[in-house]
């Protein structure tokens, strides 16, 4: 699966994707191809992005069913102010902060989910699995 950040092509985006459409954005491109990966292993469909900016371009017209990010090195918007910016769009999106600062209690205070780094990838699957279940559910 390609980066959506690297690809920058909205053509990727079929309409059959639009209910399992999981946008990570993270700055470390080991980590956006492992999350990628694990994702697509649960049947989602990932788009990932380097910089919280790219990220907000390819939302005109699209809404994640999901959300992964990092807080640090995302550009001129940290991973945090890009969950509230995406939340006035859905505010009951799902939203799973996976950063190895000390961005915690900041994260929780704007009810978000978090997960400190290193973290394993079954701990991101079940967090986002718990997360998911509790939405509702976006229609195909």
């Amino acid at each position: 699966m390609e980066a959506f950040g690297n690809a920058g092509n909205v053509s990727d985006i079929v309409l059959s994707d639009m209910p399992k459409m999981v946008f990570i954005v993270e700055d470390d491109p080991s980590l956006r191809t492992l999350y990628e990966e694990m994702l697509d292993d649960e049947g989602l469909r990932g788009f990932s992005f380097s910089s919280s900016n790219e990220a907000l371009e390819m939302l005109s017209g699209y809404t994640p069913r999901a959300l992964v990010t990092d807080v640090d090195g995302l550009g001129e918007m940290n991973g945090l102010k890009l969950a509230q910016t995406l939340r006035e769009r859905r505010h009951d999106l799902p939203v799973l902060v996976v950063s190895g600062g000390t961005h915690e209690a900041e994260a929780r205070g704007l009810n978000l989910s978090y997960l400190p780094k290193p973290a394993r990838l079954a701990e991101i699957v079940d967090k986002l699995k718990a997360l998911l279940s509790t939405e509702q559910m976006v229609p195909a």
